[in-house]
Order: C-alpha cells, then sequence, then structure tokens
C-alpha cells in the first residue's frame, strides 16, 4: 500500500505541479465540452507532446474557433541556444487579453529538455485563460 502512495506522489511531481481533481464521467463530458479553445500556431514544435501533456483544453485547428492562439516563434541566442516566445493571443471572450512568454535554452540542453520546458510554459501562459472556465475549480497549482 506504501508503494501506491510513493508512486501516486512521484507522478504528482513529475507532473509539472498542475493537477486536476478527478471527476464523474458526466462532470468530465461538462468541463471538456466547457474546456478552453486552443489553437497552437507552431512549425518546430512537437504538437503531439504538448497535446499529450496539456490535456485541460480543447486544440482546435482553425483560428476562428479558438479562444487564445498561441503563437510559437524561436531564434538563435547569442549563448549558441534559443530564443523561445509563446505569444499568447486571447480571442473571442478573451479579446485584448495577450501575454507573451519567453525563455532561452543553453546550447547544451538536450530536446526533450526544451520540449519539458516548453510545455511548463505553455501551461503558465494559459492559467489567466483556464482560470475563467468551468475547469477553475477542478484545477490546483503547485509550486
Amino acid at each position: 500500500m506504501k508503494s501506491y502512495f510513493k508512486l501516486f506522489f512521484l507522478f504528482i511531481i513529475l507532473t509539472g505541479g498542475v493537477l486536476i481533481k478527478g471527476f464523474s464521467q458526466t462532470d468530465s463530458i461538462n468541463i471538456r465540452n466547457s474546456a478552453l479553445k486552443v489553437f497552437i500556431d507552431c512549425n518546430n514544435c512537437d504538437i503531439e507532446f504538448i497535446k499529450r501533456k496539456i490535456d485541460f483544453v480543447n486544440y482546435v485547428r482553425d483560428t476562428k474557433e479558438a479562444q487564445v492562439h498561441i503563437l510559437f516563434t524561436r531564434q538563435v541566442a547569442g549563448n549558441g541556444g534559443r530564443e523561445y516566445s509563446f505569444i499568447f493571443i486571447g480571442e473571442k471572450e478573451f479579446a485584448g487579453k495577450n501575454d507573451t512568454l519567453k525563455f532561452v535554452s543553453q546550447a547544451d540542453n538536450t530536446s526533450d529538455e526544451i520540449r519539458d520546458r516548453q510545455v511548463r510554459y505553455l501551461k503558465i501562459g494559459l492559467m489567466p485563460y483556464v482560470s475563467h472556465t468551468k475547469l477553475v475549480d477542478k484545477l490546483y497549482i503547485k509550486y
């Protein structure tokens, strides 16, 4: 029994701190239907990895359906790494609610380290929008 608790807490630590409290199937359908609609505009990102790691939003294929449009850019940085920018553009009821988050990778960062950091920044940038959905009652943020 103790090993299950250890595995559970290890899972919580490894998921990056954003936890969503369990809910029934009916609640799940209602919440999923009202979850934030996001369009990610990126050419060189692992979108499938992002979708697996950030499963508390609905991904849309058309910017006209999105409540948040995320523009993902990258450029070479002076340190030999890359500067990654996430531009969050509020649409519909979030029009005018925009933000930009950036980080610079090191030249020796692995692709896994960079992907994990990208997901962490995306989660952080999505919180001001998610906090205005029904999902807010199921959301926990851990520091």
